[in-house]
């Protein structure tokens, strides 16, 4: 119920909760794989997989060559994505507001 309400809130910015976590770490803790985003987030990989996707259609991230692991890829945040991520985080606090424990 509670994860509804968030991904409806996120919806009215284009992103998904978990798109919005992805960002939100990226941002924090620079380029990682995404096995490694999916580890800290605790988002099974093949959901992270369709998370990924789309915030990359929306130009929201890229995938590079890792710099350590040719064979992998790395998640980076192009310059873009500071904007949208700061309209999200401004528009997480309302999405907490119509909730109440009962």
């Amino acid at each position: 119920m509670v994860a509804r309400s968030i991904d409806e809130e996120r919806s009215a910015h284009g992103l998904t909760l978990a798109q919005h976590l992805a960002l939100k770490m990226l941002n924090d803790v620079g380029p990682c794989s995404q096995k490694e985003l999916s580890a800290q987030l605790r988002v099974d990989r093949s959901v992270m997989v369709g998370c990924i996707d789309g915030l990359e259609d929306s130009g929201l991230v890229r995938r590079e060559r890792h710099p350590r692991d040719r064979r992998a890829y790395a998640l980076t945040l192009p310059p873009n994505a500071g904007p949208a991520l700061a309209e999200a985080e401004g528009g997480g606090r309302s999405c907490w507001t119509g909730l109440s424990v009962r």
